[in-house]
């Protein structure tokens, strides 16, 4: 999908927020690139060339620094803006001592280290606010559309640089930037989304983030253990130290071919202008056809595979300018369009945990390390008088070596490790991923045919996240697998595909009865037959007729008088399989109350199924065995449930797609139940209204203690600010201990995860 094309498949406030983080991160690198050219001219026509190592450094250990500082980082788009305000002061105050009688070699290192540590904090503030606004599939549809607005700041921001040098100064081009800075502040106002409109699962899936925070320790032990990670932190590490030694070569080359500060800034915003123009444009066409022809291993080739021969070049030449400008522009053009790109490809089949305690490891140690080691080997060879152009050319074409026989050494591990990590289901997708390459693919459609039914099942969900499910055979709906061909349906059913409704029809045959049900509930979704769940309705297992009634009564085919006969007919043979199969059907073909006379059945039909008593030994009919059980790779299995609990969670979920105000009170006696809990957690975050109630049944008298204990962990899921302010109002409640400890700690937590919350009491 384009990146143009997702923008238009979100409401109107996501495409809003979309547009207004686009602008924001335009004027934030206009501005940056401006600020960025003007530096280097000042920089390098006054200052000699021996002190720029010195400044990769620096600005390392500053960057370091800033990172640890948890009040720079804002939270919310009023502290993004205050940012950007206070940045724009910053950077308009160069201007001031910027001027020819007072600059001082104190006042342009200050300007370069400036320009290096904002550029990184700026973008590091955008884009963890961004993580705020969007949920993960809306992010995987709008953060291309919303990148692209860097690239193109960085053409335009390089092109007004060369008109502002040009015809006024570079001094001139530093107070334009602060301007950009401030200008920036204003569509940053918009970036934020409305905390109450939050996905319900992610604010539940807060505690099992942090509960996967690991301590930098356990981090490093986990690198220690993982080869391919620790081969990505080399690829990362020597591809940072190549660059940074290309731009050092670059930059003082150019310092020797021009000595005014004017001359300066016009060659290098029009060499910053082309290279940027020719990123944007293999960004947007060179480096997708790269990745559809070559796949991921291959172009990885390319961009160590063109410094390289640019070294060559370089050294044959004697150390010639062109030489080094032909590099550097490899460097521009390259870089963020296809290296960054196949880096994030790389890192596609490690498992997500490790991916997740991985990555901010590989940019700090393999960036950032870089970029120190770099920094002090061109100081030692400035020191020894061998920073020659031929010599750093040497360096160059060796690292760019190193770099290539590492790529192939990765190679042969990349698609072994994806195969290992779809064998363990340790490969969701739901990570922000790039798009596959044609290897990987063959990988997945590889494992569809596994005798590993475990291995079949995380690659098709993650075929699903990222996006290629309409691949999927139709085929596979005849699988031995009872939970694969669920599984198949419920993706299918959710991309409103058709192609496989002949087959889920020859289900219906099907001896479990279970499978047969769920794909009528499935092929009723997609193309729904009133003649089909009539028949259906007639001559099937109770838990098919079970599903074609709700699929009727959703759908207002059955009268009245009938649905109520066939209900009671239901109730005085429940069996709990069939139970299931009715919450599961009201899930899906009534997730919403529509005002229709037969809508209204469905909630005290709910509440019902939730309440009535369940023989819980093996049921009266033995369950299909499940493939799970047998399987040979993957978590251990887990002892199953009761059926009474499997079709109380069916309910609880049901609820939840309901959203139903009449569910808060079932729902708040299911949190005595651990089994429950999570369910019916996320079934209360999905209902209107239902923070009040829980603030009624916290002061509630009748409430019994086991249920008031796990209300306030409860309340800390939804709005953070709304949450604290009901359960400040409990602080003083006649409770018991317990009760107020939960209080208290739940107060406790959400000020630390949410600092800018204002508590009433102290």
């Amino acid at each position: 999908m384009s990146a143009a094309g997702g923008l238009f498949d979100v409401r109107r406030e996501e495409r809003r927020t979309a547009f207004s983080a686009l602008l924001t991160l335009t004027l934030i690198t206009t501005g940056h690139t401006l600020l960025e050219t003007a530096r280097d001219a000042l920089f390098l026509a006054r200052m000699p060339i021996s002190r720029l190592p010195w400044m990769y450094l620096l600005i390392v250990v500053f960057a370091l620094m800033l990172s640890k500082l948890e009040f720079l980082h804002a939270r919310t788009r009023a502290g993004v803006a205050g940012s950007l305000f206070v940045a724009s002061i910053v950077t308009s105050s160069f201007w001031f001592v910027l001027a020819p009688e007072s600059r001082t070699p104190l006042v342009l290192y200050s300007l370069y280290l400036w320009t290096g540590v904002f550029g990184s904090w700026a973008m590091v503030q955008v884009w963890t606010l961004l993580g705020r606004a969007y949920t993960m599939i809306q992010a995987k549809r709008l953060y291309g559309f919303i990148g692209s607005g860097a690239v193109l700041g960085g053409v335009l921001g390089a092109m007004l640089a060369r008109f502002l040098i040009g015809f006024f100064s570079a001094r001139a081009a530093v107070l334009f930037a602060a301007l950009l800075f401030a200008t920036a502040a204003l569509p940053s106002c918009f970036l934020e989304k409305d905390e109450s409109d939050a996905d319900p699962k992610v604010i539940a899936s807060k505690p099992l983030a942090r509960s996967l925070t690991k301590p930098m320790r356990a981090t490093m032990g986990m690198l220690r253990e993982f080869t391919f990670v620790r081969r990505v932190l080399g690829l990362v590490l020597l591809s940072t130290i190549t660059v940074t030694l290309a731009d050092f070569l670059f930059k003082a080359e150019v310092a020797k071919a021009f000595t005014s500060t004017k001359d300066l800034g016009t060659y290098l915003s029009t060499f910053y202008a082309i290279t940027n123009t020719i990123a944007l444009l293999g960004q947007v066409f060179v480096a997708p056809w790269i990745f559809r022809h070559l796949g991921v291993q291959r172009a990885l080739l390319v961009f160590p595979g063109a410094l390289f021969a640019s070294a060559i070049g370089l050294v044959a030449s004697g150390g010639a300018l062109r030489g080094t400008v032909v590099m550097k522009a490899l460097d521009g053009a390259l870089r963020y369009s296809l290296h960054k790109t196949s880096m994030e490809l790389l890192l596609v089949p490690v498992p997500d945990l490790i991916r997740e305690r991985a990555k901010p490891i590989v940019d700090l140690v393999g960036v950032r390390g870089g970029q120190a080691l770099a920094s002090l080997f061109i100081i030692g060879l400035v020191a020894c008088s061998l920073s020659q152009p031929t010599v750093l050319g040497c360096l160059i074409l060796l690292l760019s070596l190193s770099w290539i026989v590492l790529v192939f050494r990765s190679r042969k591990h990349y698609l072994d490790v994806f195969r290992q990590t779809l064998s363990q289901g340790g490969l969701s997708g739901k990570t922000e991923l790039p798009e596959l390459d044609l290897g990987a693919l063959e990988m997945l459609f590889e494992r569809l045919n596994s005798e590993n039914d475990f291995e079949v099942l995380a690659a098709l969900q993650f075929l699903k996240e990222q996006g290629k499910g309409r691949l999927i055979p139709a085929l596979i709906l005849y699988h031995p697998s009872h939970e694969v061909v669920v599984t198949t349906l419920e993706i299918f059913t959710e991309l409103g595909r058709t192609d496989f409704i002949p087959i889920a029809d020859r289900l219906n045959t099907n001896a479990d009865a279970s499978l047969a049900a769920a794909a009528l509930r499935a092929r009723t979704v997609t193309l729904p037959e009133q003649a089909t769940l009539r028949e259906r309705l007639e001559g099937s297992t109770p838990e098919v007729a079970a599903t074609a009634l709700i699929s009727l009564m959703a759908r207002d085919w059955i009268s009245e008088e009938e649905a109520n006969s066939r209900l009671e007919e239901l109730r005085s043979s429940l069996q709990p399989e069939t139970a299931i199969e009715i919450a599961r059907t009201i899930s899906a073909l009534a997730p919403k109350p529509t005002g229709k006379p037969l809508d209204s059945l469905f909630d005290p039909l709910l509440i019902e199924l939730n309440a009535r008593a369940f023989d819980d030994p093996a049921s009266r009919r033995p369950s299909p065995p499940s493939s799970v059980e047998k399987r040979p790779i993957g978590p251990p299995a887990v002892a199953p449930l009761a059926k009474s609990m499997q079709v109380r969670i069916e309910v609880v979920r049901a609820m939840a797609a309901r959203g139903s105000q009449s569910f808060v009170r079932p729902l708040v006696e299911m949190l005595a139940r651990h089994e429950l809990r999570p369910e019916a957690r996320r079934a209360l975050l999905a209902i209107p209204g239902a923070l009040e109630a829980l603030d009624h049944a916290l002061s509630d008298p009748q409430m019994k203690s086991e249920l008031r204990v796990h209300l306030p962990r409860t309340i800390c899921l939804f709005d953070p600010t709304r949450a604290a302010a009901v359960l400040e109002r409990h602080l003083e409640g006649p409770y018991s201990g317990v009760v107020r400890f939960k209080v208290l700690r739940g107060l406790l937590n959400l000020k630390r995860e949410h600092p800018e919350i204002r508590m009433n009491q102290p």
